[in-house]
């Protein structure tokens, strides 16, 4: 008897061992989760030293509603960046050439320059969209929108040269190589 009861006792004894181990692997897989892989986050639709993009999503039980959503979140976020570069871009070149001491000179600038954004905005362009049916019926829908950086550049210089304010003190080369050096430093 005493026999039997000395096996079982290490029968379950080895059972405990085995099932607590078991579980702590479960537990462990468990914390870690699954990874997924996003739409559109490729290197091909992240900023460059061209191009700025921005990659959003949008839901709607209507699929060109979730389309437009993200549409418009991609352009908002893409203008909230370029904004933000284009600022630092004038308040650096007004910094590098005492413009900063004319603070009215620097808020035409600065002027000039948003309303050369908010234009070249308008040619931004969807280069990516990947459209998913989610369980509840809703449409999921990401973009990958993008604005060429020359094109910025440009219609920034072409909206500075309309103003003579701006025309007699602007020095268009300096201003293209700090727009170039600040951006490139943003990649």
């Amino acid at each position: 008897m005493k026999k039997i009861s000395f096996i079982l006792s290490v029968v379950l004894a080895s059972l405990l061992v085995v099932s607590c181990g078991s579980s702590k692997k479960a537990a462990n897989k468990m914390s870690i989760g699954t990874e997924i892989e996003m739409p559109l986050s490729g290197k091909e639709y992240q900023s460059n030293s061209e191009y700025w993009r921005y990659t959003s999503e949008g839901v709607s039980p209507q699929m060109s509603v979730a389309k437009e959503i993200a549409v418009q979140s991609a352009r908002e976020q893409l203008a909230a960046t370029v904004q933000s570069n284009v600022e630092m871009v004038v308040d650096r070149y007004a910094k590098n050439f005492n413009i900063g001491d004319k603070a009215d000179l620097t808020q035409v600038y600065e002027r000039r320059a948003l309303t050369a954004v908010s234009q070249t905005l308008k040619g931004s362009e969807v280069i990516g969209e990947k459209m998913f049916r989610l369980e509840n019926g809703n449409y999921k829908c990401f973009v990958c929108m993008q604005l060429s950086k020359q094109s910025v550049k440009d219609e920034i210089l072409s909206n500075f040269e309309q103003d003579e304010k701006i025309k007699t003190e602007l020095d268009r080369e300096e201003f293209k190589k700090v727009f170039d050096s600040e951006i490139e430093k943003l990649k």
